[in-house]
């Protein structure tokens, strides 16, 4: 005979278990132990409704916690002969997310007394098969993937796509190319006609993958905003506004607008920088940390791009004081003889010298004849990726210019349609090496001239 107390910690339990098969939100809470936050449960809401799906949500907002790790989580509990596919931006990140799947299925407690042992002797980085399969299937319960991945002859029942776009893959027309063709060719042929395949993610370029979902109206998809237009937080327990607001000062309105706002108005515009941002100076401060950029050119035609060596100071406040910018077609020779005459008029802490090139030739004749601080850079990201890394210190007033730097006042405000780029880049070079010095000496512009003298 079952005792009362026993009878009732049976139908308990029964309870617990029938509800959490049923609600997807109480089986992240009392189960797995995630707090679901309002946005979170319509993400999961949305998922739970909906065939196809794509949800934009903030960077930072715990999408994946709850529309990847629990929401797979708890579709192994209601069938253990599913089959999912989790495809991540990296190979890497798609197994971290099945190792955090992983620490459930083998040590949640809870998870373990309500629905048994998913343990089984086929667990690798990539591919899970848990215990209790009543079918045959090549495919294990849950497999991890990396964006343009192999995927030939598996089929899944459900596709989590989580963050599968980045700044890497999304930040040039021919990458984001290769992304959408293998999405569409290697990826949704994957997918079994009764599946499921949902989207989680935030928006990097305005003509992204996210966007091409969208625009193919195929899917369901639900926009979340950090800042919400009653200007409040999204998450206020975690990202009050004031934080959001100085997260928006510290990266600039484009990337915050596009990571945090999931709203590509400002990328679109084509204008990273705007004249309003402008600001000037007459005459440089004391005790300005000096670095030097250098865009190097090949030619010196007419229709060639130019030259450019840009100055700049850098005040205790991290304020940037653009100095001088020498800026013409020169030859070969010639550019080497302006970089050793600035060097030796300004004594900089650093010089930065694009390498990608031809340039490395010159600036290893620079090392090899100069006591100039030379510093070889490798730039990896697009111009408009680095431009818009830059904008933050324009929309923070944070440079000074002088007015008649037309130059690079007009490539900054036309930026990416001026005809030319160099005195941005030169000034991009200049910045980067500043962030990279950890010197305690160096050179100092004094009161409207150029000193050598030493500090600590």
């Amino acid at each position: 005979m079952i005792e009362p107390e026993s009878s009732q910690n049976l139908e308990r339990t029964l309870s617990t278990k029938a509800l959490a098969l049923l609600d997807p939100v109480y089986f992240a809470e009392k189960i797995l132990g995630y707090q679901a936050e309002p946005h979170h449960q319509r993400i999961m809401q949305h998922i739970t409704g909906n065939k196809k799906t794509l949800d934009l949500a903030p960077r930072g907002f715990g999408k994946s916690t709850i529309g990847d790790i629990a929401f797979c989580l708890w579709r192994i509990a209601q069938n253990r002969n599913i089959r999912i596919l989790v495809v991540s931006n990296t190979q890497m990140q798609a197994e971290a997310f099945l190792r955090e799947i992983k620490a459930h299925l083998e040590g949640n407690t809870k998870l373990l007394e309500l629905f048994g042992s998913f343990k089984s002797d086929k667990w690798t980085e990539s591919e899970l098969f848990v215990t209790g399969r009543t079918m045959v299937a090549k495919e294990a319960t849950i497999t991890a993937l990396g964006a343009s991945g192999a995927v030939i002859t598996k089929h899944f029942d459900i596709i989590i796509a989580d963050d599968i776009v980045d700044f890497e893959n999304a930040r040039t027309e021919l990458q984001r190319k290769k992304l959408s063709e293998w999405y569409r060719t290697a990826l949704l042929p994957t997918l079994e006609p009764h599946g499921e395949l949902h989207l989680i993610g935030t928006r990097y370029h305005p003509n992204d993958l996210y966007q091409e979902i969208m625009n193919s109206q195929q899917y369901s998809a639900q926009v979340q905003r950090a800042i919400q237009p009653n200007n409040t937080s999204l998450w206020p327990s975690k990202f009050p506004l004031e934080s959001l607001i100085k997260k928006k000062n510290e990266i600039g309105s484009i990337i915050f607008d596009l990571q945090f706002q999931n709203d590509i108005t400002l990328a679109k515009q084509g204008r990273i920088f705007r004249f309003e941002w402008m600001q000037y100076y007459e005459q440089g401060p004391n005790g300005l940390k000096i670095y030097q950029g250098v865009d190097l050119a090949i030619s010196e035609r007419e229709t060639a791009d130019y030259f450019v060596v840009c100055t700049i100071g850098i005040d205790p406040n991290s304020n940037i004081y653009v100095l001088d910018i020498y800026r013409e077609r020169l030859t070969f020779k010639s550019q080497l003889e302006i970089i050793k005459i600035k060097g030796t008029q300004f004594q900089p802490i650093s010089v930065g010298i694009e390498v990608n090139q031809y340039q490395r030739a010159l600036s290893q004749e620079l090392i090899r004849t100069t006591n100039l601080p030379i510093k070889e850079l490798q730039t990896i990201k697009d111009k408009v990726t680095r431009a818009q890394r830059r904008s933050a210190l324009f929309e923070n007033k944070k440079v000074y210019l002088r007015k008649d730097m037309t130059a690079l006042i007009d490539e900054l405000c036309l930026f990416p349609d001026a005809a030319h780029d160099d005195t941005f880049d030169a000034f991009d070079f200049a910045v980067t090496v500043s962030e990279d010095s950890e010197e305690t000496a160096g050179g100092v512009f004094i009161g409207g001239v150029e000193s050598g003298i030493l500090y600590s």
